[in-house]
């Protein structure tokens, strides 16, 4: 599993805080201390960003960050959730969204875009930024 932020109150509904590349959950501190009081906030690394682990053969994908919110959601049987993605949290939070929409009632949408990202460049700057190397 990612490493998660979460807040320490549960009030309300839940917010899913989606982080870009080569961001972390960290990124939204000062959103949960804002929000914590209104929403159930929960703030997930993708495997190796942050603090988190990777397994081994993880290849840093956005298709893979998919699947692991997607399971995440799936796991801790979230609904009605509001989605607060920005920069690869868009396209990796809208492909979780679009196979479990019922799970989602909710978008907050900030500098991202919502299809996927082939080509080379963009799989290269994912998987350098997201190894050791991104880390250091």
């Amino acid at each position: 599993m990612p490493g998660c932020t979460t807040s320490t109150k549960v009030a309300g509904q839940t917010l899913l805080l989606l982080h870009g590349n080569p961001t972390w959950s960290f990124l939204y501190r000062e959103i949960i201390k804002a929000l914590r009081n209104e929403f159930r906030c929960i703030a997930i690394d993708y495997p190796g960003f942050g603090l988190s682990t990777p397994p081994p053969g993880y290849g840093f994908t956005p298709t893979e960050h998919a699947h692991t919110v997607e399971t995440f959601v799936k796991q801790l049987d979230l609904s009605a959730v509001t989605m607060m993605v920005q920069d690869w949290g868009g396209p990796i939070g809208f492909a979780a969204a679009t196979r479990h929409p019922d799970r989602f009632s909710r978008f907050v949408i900030g500098n991202t875009w919502a299809w996927p990202k082939s080509d080379p460049g963009s799989q290269i700057f994912s998987r350098v930024l997201g190894s050791a190397l991104g880390g250091y």
